[in-house]
């Protein structure tokens, strides 16, 4: 009796001994720079569950928080209905400021994806923000791309948006991820509200966060 017992155990399927890495989908509004970043992030990082998507240069944020919950939506449908094995875990929007008194929609964009569950990545003037802070400290106001252009060719002389800069950047990563959090520390001592922190960034909050995802390991299959 006891010896056939064994036998049933141990045709029956276990559960996985380990969770599976998180679904993250990323809605750029940029179609280069962002783009180039983060698929060069996920070779690094060997990360297969997730999705860039690109809306394109110039769209309006508003524009861009409503392509992540139109794409979120479609998802949880697609699961439903079987086709899909899984929702995303994280949404994220890639977003930079550019002129907030120029830029309308930005508020409503904010409040959307605060008010529907979507996270948002702002950078104030721009994503390149974040690769200067690989680099050097840079607390001073820079209002607008060109000053956040002319401060990053110090230290990439070369630069422009369609260069993959990748590999110069990932070894001071970790310096960057400091010098974001102590900005935005900065920032919020000082009673400055989100859209209004020239210069900040929030990329080091997906950075990290695909960072915890890729050392989650694959499940066995047993």
């Amino acid at each position: 009796m006891t010896r056939r017992q064994r036998s049933r155990e141990s045709f029956r399927r276990r559960p996985a001994s380990v969770e599976p890495r998180a679904c993250v989908l990323l809605v750029c509004g940029g179609s280069k720079t962002e783009p180039l970043y983060f698929r060069s992030l996920q070779r690094q990082l060997k990360l297969l569950p997730i999705e860039i998507v690109v809306v394109g240069q110039g769209e309006a944020p508003k524009t861009v928080v409503e392509r992540a919950v139109e794409m979120r939506e479609a998802r949880r449908h697609e699961v439903r209905r079987g086709r899909k094995g899984f929702d995303y875990d994280h949404v994220w929007c890639v977003i930079d400021v550019e002129q907030p008194h120029e830029n309308p929609s930005l508020l409503p964009a904010l409040n959307q994806a605060r008010d529907t569950g979507i996270s948002v990545a702002l950078s104030n003037p721009c994503f390149e923000y974040w690769f200067i802070l690989h680099f050097a400290d840079c607390g001073r106001p820079l209002i607008d791309q060109d000053g956040v252009m002319g401060e990053l060719k110090k230290h990439l002389p070369k630069y422009d948006k369609a260069q993959d800069v990748f590999d110069a950047l990932w070894p001071s990563v970790d310096h960057a991820i400091r010098r974001a959090k102590m900005v935005k520390k900065s920032h919020e001592r000082a009673g400055t509200e989100r859209h209004h922190m020239d210069p900040s960034t929030e990329v080091d909050e997906v950075v990290e966060l695909l960072r915890r995802t890729a050392v989650r390991p694959q499940p066995q299959v047993t």
